[in-house]
């Protein structure tokens, strides 16, 4: 019996040190979910990663995802939801990644072809690549007409390029980085863009570039609407703002000592951004006269997205372990059913649609959380071996006493 005991408490140390420990966050398996208005629909169910989706005006959506073949090789594919079916778009030995859809269904994303990063254009029946040179070319956009927009590497720094439809041609031409385009359906292109001294906003439009900010301030992330109006967060040297243009001129909408980001716009001119309140995150609203705050609440409300009608959706950190998401019909805040543990990066679609990256699988219990260097808790690969490493003492104390208990008296 003593030695039954004793290899019992041994074979189970084994195990559980060599059982598979919880993944890092980035490689949990993770999902795909749609909110048609009624209900949730799960698009995905894999033992992978499915990377967040982007969604066009009809609800159809795109994203890459870590597909294994029967041989056993796993890479990143395209893969696109007509709103009634999923299908696969890519299927080659390289990655494919950050695909962009327009409202045919047309898809852009960047892929490599063996020797570096291209630009591919899925038309409906056919894949091309666009870029097609030795460079990497990065950050794909496309407008619903298929004019696709990109920052491409020339030698030195990265620089815009454009396919009209026909030809690829280079907007950018200097010795500075131009990166994060954006393309609307009127074929405007904005970007951020280094001056020799700080980052400014620049838009191309009907053939000519215009340097929409100069100052001595640090201006990114633009983001753009149909109507040429365009928001973007500006570093002020203590904090970050929201800034519009409105076609003729720029309007600061944030003025504050505390951070504002992640602004978005619709064709209404309507912004929505995430600004910390003095105790977290919440979701702002400027309907072109004024701002209000949505949220109002003891977490994190981040990643805000806004369709053409004003319905405004993002993600909040509910606790340490769940992320729920969220939307706002202009009257009040409606959590989605949660089919997942952790739900964030939601997109809305001009029907109303919502659609998101869910993951499966709980983190981890917060005590098996390390916090990573510059203070930010991540969970770590130390689940089930930490807890073999606590187990180990509690058995090998009962195995020894089990070995010296005396005997029972007849």
């Amino acid at each position: 019996m003593k030695t039954l005991v004793s290899s019992l408490a041994l074979t189970l140390i084994v195990l559980l040190a060599s059982a598979p420990a919880f993944p890092a966050e980035e490689d949990t398996d993770t999902e795909i979910f749609l909110f048609d208005g009624r209900l949730v629909k799960r698009l995905t169910d894999n033992l992978f990663q499915d990377n967040p989706p982007r969604v066009n005006s009809r609800g159809w959506l795109t994203w890459s995802a870590r597909y294994v073949y029967p041989s056993g090789q796993a890479n990143y594919e395209i893969f696109l939801y007509d709103g009634a079916q999923t299908r696969k778009i890519t299927e080659n030995p390289h990655l494919d990644l950050d695909p962009r859809i327009n409202a045919d269904g047309w898809l852009a994303w960047k892929g490599y072809d063996g020797s570096d990063m291209e630009i591919f254009l899925y038309n409906g029946s056919t894949v091309v690549n666009l870029s097609n040179n030795e460079v990497n070319d990065e950050d794909p956009e496309i407008n619903d007409a298929g004019l696709v927009v990109w920052e491409t590497w020339d030698g030195s720094d990265g620089e815009i390029a454009l396919y009209d439809g026909e030809r690829v041609k280079q907007l950018t031409r200097n010795d500075y980085r131009d990166e994060r385009p954006q393309i609307n359906n009127r074929g405007d292109v904005a970007w951020r863009g280094f001056d020799g001294t700080d980052n400014e906003i620049y838009l191309y439009r009907e053939g000519v570039v215009q340097q929409i900010t100069d100052n001595a301030l640090d201006d990114g992330y633009p983001r753009l609407n149909n109507l040429g109006q365009m928001v973007w967060e500006t570093w002020d040297g203590a904090d970050y703002e929201i800034f519009l243009y409105d076609g003729a001129r720029v309007m600061q909408l944030t003025d504050n000592a505390r951070q504002d980001q992640a602004p978005q716009i619709n064709d209404q001119g309507q912004v929505v951004w995430s600004g910390f309140d003095g105790a977290d995150k919440e979701i702002f609203f400027y309907d072109g006269a004024r701002t209000v705050q949505i949220t109002e609440n003891g977490f994190d409300d981040e990643s805000p997205q806004i369709n053409p009608s004003g319905t405004v959706v993002w993600y909040g950190a509910v606790s340490e372990e769940d992320r729920d998401i969220f939307f706002w019909n202009g009257v009040k805040i409606t959590p989605l059913p949660n089919p997942t543990f952790y739900d964030w990066f939601p997109q809305v679609a001009a029907n109303g649609a919502i659609a998101w990256q869910g993951r499966l699988l709980p983190r981890p219990p917060s005590w098996l959380a390390s916090t990573a260097a510059g203070g930010k808790d991540r969970t770590t690969s130390v689940g089930v071996n930490t807890m073999a490493l606590l187990i180990l003492p509690l058995a090998l104390l009962l195995a020894w006493r089990r070995r010296i208990r005396p005997a029972a008296r007849p």
